[in-house]
């Protein structure tokens, strides 16, 4: 893997911790990912990013329309795709 794609990794690992530690909300978390993920390239977007992220900016737009907070399910709901998106990262190379 070259270092800037490493470095890209890294950062969406950093949103993702941020996300946890309630330091970004999970807007900025999608908008971050996004980008680092769009860096790298459209084709790692499609195949590593996407899927999991259009269902976060499902729950994402529900909050943004209805101006709320996560639903406890909607937190579960939110941490699994967040441990399937982290596990598809880690199989990146």
């Amino acid at each position: 893997m070259d270092e800037f794609k490493a470095r890209q990794l890294t950062q969406m690992r950093f949103a993702i911790a941020d996300f946890r530690e309630e330091k970004i909300s999970l807007n900025m978390l999608l908008s971050r990912l996004e980008g680092a993920a769009r860096a790298v390239g459209q084709e790692f977007w499609e195949q590593n990013v996407y899927d999991r992220a259009l269902e976060l900016e499902q729950i994402n737009a529900d909050l943004l329309e209805e101006r709320r907070a996560l639903t406890p399910s909607e937190q579960m709901q939110v941490e699994t795709l967040i441990a399937r998106l982290e596990s598809q990262l880690s199989q990146v190379d």
